[in-house]
């Protein structure tokens, strides 16, 4: 961005800004995925810096950007046709242009598509290897956070599949616009993220020699299929072949784009089952199992994931299970399960015991309950040793907040102005309430930025009324953070501090160089936990109002022995 000499010049100054990009880190010239929120901050930061003279947009092959060139032309076209709360308003206003009727049915479905993409492009699921070899390079966990790998399946799955069913209704005349605009990039995306993440999935298992693997492998080889069989529909069918060419399923044949590496085949007699519970490293053989922490009435429960060993199925029925419990099920496409455990605000503080039976064998599994003494909101209180929310949830009621819709892994940032000696109240405020005491780790998740002059984007935290921390969210052009940063869309931060006692605490943070986009916070008193992203995403997406609320657990009770 300009400094200050430089928007003295005469001659201005412009932009020239990519929804097509070849290059480093990687290449995104597939499907044109860029958060319409991230194009209206990046312009509007260049528009107040004077940037106004030019603005260049790179389109690649235009296809499919046509929304998001739509979008950045209004904004070149007139700067204050869009703000920071109207964005999602455009997407829909667009969307009834082309496909009236169907407005709210396919825009909740794109703000998704560009949210889910914010995470991680559909062409950056490739990650690049670990310490610990390829088979542990993907971060997304499938045993944190209650499967946020499969949560993301879970995701594109409803996409695609509302998505389909509104292809397969859409007017005739209007039927080969939808699959070019519509449902080849949500389609294409979904079946890129269940392709990688299955393999991982089949990848992990196999270690344990745990026959689901060859599931997993079978699911990721057919998303493999389907996406050529989109991308040959897209070039030969529609529109009687008029796109012939248009589409690449493999741009520049790079290796995301290929069948992922799967395991060999595993053949197992060994009997028995594993239990894997959500937050551990590894499945175990035990009888007696320990939960995470349940905070009373918490929406997120405790899950463990049951592999058979064979290929037998699992049997199931619930024996002794205490009262304001409630345990569900879900059975997982590899033929494992997922059992939830789940108290309502009345359950009984301290350790409980549940007993299931898994395939003639008695389980226990020991469950901790605590309440916690306040009203605040419960994504606020400590839950299986953690708490996330927002950044867009602040209560500094003389902070005057810009949030920014669409910008962010939780669907909105928040705009945190820069902090000046005159005016203290330019800072968010956030109070918690844990159960633990100690030593955590605060994350905060922003929207990456480069600093206007100097080499500084710093933010302080102050915790209660403890000393302030300074944190840095600058990162070299080209460095690993940098890169890290740009595939992610995320620039992930952590401090620690200590807190002395359990209870209600506070949190201050103020933007020290340059104004802070805050998308998300986290306090974490797990050390060394694996996750790929805070546990608050897709917050505020109109698509929530169309899906079941809860994306990983289907509403089975566990069968209860008569």
């Amino acid at each position: 961005m300009n400094n200050d000499k430089e928007k003295s010049r005469t001659g201005g100054s412009g932009i020239y800004y990519h929804i097509s990009y070849w290059g480093s880190p990687q290449d995104y010239l597939w499907l044109a995925s860029t958060q319409p929120g991230l194009i209206y901050q990046e312009m509007q930061r260049a528009w107040e810096n004077q940037a106004r003279k030019i603005w260049i947009l790179n389109v690649g092959d235009i296809k499919p950007a046509e929304y998001l060139i739509e979008f950045f032309l209004d904004m070149a076209w007139n700067i204050h046709s869009i703000n920071s709360t109207t964005i999602r308003a455009h997407l829909s206003s667009w969307a009834s242009r082309q496909f009236p009727g169907y407005e709210h049915e396919i825009s909740p479905l794109l703000n998704l598509y560009y949210d889910l993409a914010a995470q991680r492009k559909p062409e950056h699921m490739e990650f690049p290897p670990s310490k610990r070899g390829i088979l542990f390079s993907n971060p997304y966990n499938f045993h944190e956070f209650g499967d946020e790998a499969g949560r993301r399946i879970y995701w594109y799955q409803v996409l695609s599949d509302m998505s389909e069913k509104i292809y397969k209704k859409m007017d005739h005349e209007k039927k080969d616009a939808y699959f070019q605009l519509v449902h080849y990039p949500i389609s294409s995306a979904a079946s890129m993220n269940k392709k990688v993440l299955y393999a991982q999935k089949a990848r992990e298992l196999a270690l344990y020699n745990l026959p689901a693997a060859n599931h997993y492998s079978a699911l990721s080889k057919k998303e493999y299929n389907k996406i050529f069989q989109l991308t040959h529909h897209y070039n030969l069918e529609i529109s009687n072949g008029k796109w012939k060419g248009m589409m690449s399923m493999s741009p520049r044949n790079q290796s995301v784009f290929k069948c992922p590496e799967l395991p060999e085949f595993i053949t197992s007699t060994k009997k028995g089952i594993l239990l894997w519970v959500d937050g551990n490293p590894s499945p175990s053989e035990a009888r007696q199992i320990s939960l995470p922490t349940l905070t009373k009435g918490a929406e997120k429960p405790s899950t463990i994931t049951v592999y058979q060993r064979d290929n037998a199925d699992i049997v199931y029925e619930a024996i002794d299970i205490p009262k304001r419990f409630q345990i569900q099920t879900n059975p997982l496409p590899g033929g494992e399960v997922q059992i939830a455990v789940y108290t309502d605000s009345s359950a009984q503080d301290g350790r409980n015991t549940i007993k299931i039976k898994l395939n003639g064998e008695y389980y226990t599994f020991i469950c901790p309950i605590v309440s916690a003494k306040t009203n605040m909101p419960q994504q606020f209180i400590e839950n299986q040793f953690y708490i996330a929310f927002p950044a867009t949830q602040q209560i500094n009621n003389k902070l005057k907040t810009k949030i920014i819709d669409s910008l962010g892994h939780s669907g909105s940032s928040l705009v945190l102005p820069k902090s000046s000696k005159d005016n203290k109240n330019k800072h968010a405020f956030y109070e918690f309430y844990s159960f633990s005491k100690g030593q955590f780790n605060l994350y905060v998740g922003s929207i990456p930025i480069h600093p206007q002059c100097e080499k500084k984007l710093r933010y302080a935290v102050i915790i209660d009324n403890q000393a302030p921390v300074i944190v840095s969210t600058y990162a070299e052009f080209h460095t690993t953070t940098w890169n890290l940063n740009v595939l992610r869309n995320q620039s992930l931060t952590s401090s620690q501090h200590i807190i002395e006692k359990p209870g209600k605490h506070t949190i201050q943070i103020y933007a020290l160089d340059e104004d802070l986009y805050l998308d998300q916070i986290m306090i974490d008193f797990k050390e060394n936990r694996n996750f790929y992203t805070i546990p608050c995403s897709y917050y505020n997406n109109p698509v929530n109002s169309l899906t079941e609320k809860n994306p990983i657990i289907e509403n089975k009770d566990l069968p209860t022995k008569k």
